[in-house]
């Protein structure tokens, strides 16, 4: 895990391929190789990978989100959407927050923004200070012209004093459609 979070892959591949040649059964290794594969574009392999770690552990979460996620990496977002409702569905998954952000940005690749904004918002009920899903509710609203929400959501962002240039143009668009000229200048 660690050298693959260190972004050293052949090395990460090594220590799996040694692990799984001990223990032929062991989810965690097929579910890292998926995800190593995932990140050097060997999208066949990484899949093979992804559902033997769900065939050997059904009820893994991680598994289930690592492999929605790589669907939707690769142009299969429909696809995903199951897997992440499915994830999402597990009250002990240690990071929904993670699979509510990921299922939202697929939802938005489908061109469903409902589905996206319902997303966001159940993330925005846990983490109500998340800089990215407060960016994305804040285009979401003003793509709808509630210019309104679409300010309450990118002051959250700007109040931690996050200033990409994407977020503070966002603001500026929104503040020029609300007409307030003083804080477009700031």
């Amino acid at each position: 895990i660690e050298y693959y979070q260190q972004g050293q892959h052949k090395l990460a591949l090594e220590e799996i391929r040694q692990a799984t040649s001990i223990s032929p059964d062991l989810a965690e290794a097929y579910g890292l190789r998926g995800l190593v594969l995932m990140d050097t574009n060997d999208v066949e392999r990484a899949e093979e990978n992804f559902l033997h770690a769900m065939k050997l552990d059904p009820e893994n979460s991680d598994f289930t989100h690592n492999y929605a996620w790589f669907l939707c990496q690769n142009n299969r977002e429909k696809k995903a959407m199951p897997y992440f409702e499915k994830v999402l569905k597990d009250r002990f998954y240690a990071t929904p927050i993670k699979a509510m952000i990921n299922a939202a940005v697929c939802s938005l690749r489908l061109k469903d923004t409902q589905a996206a904004e319902k997303y966001f918002i159940q993330g925005f009920n846990l983490q109500p200070n998340n800089p990215s899903i407060n960016v994305n509710l804040s285009k979401i609203s003003f793509d709808k012209g509630n210019f309104e929400k679409a300010k309450f959501y990118i002051d959250r962002v700007l109040k931690e004093d996050i200033f990409a240039v994407d977020v503070l143009w966002l603001a500026i668009k929104i503040e020029n459609k609300l007409n307030d000229q003083s804080a477009v200048t700031s």
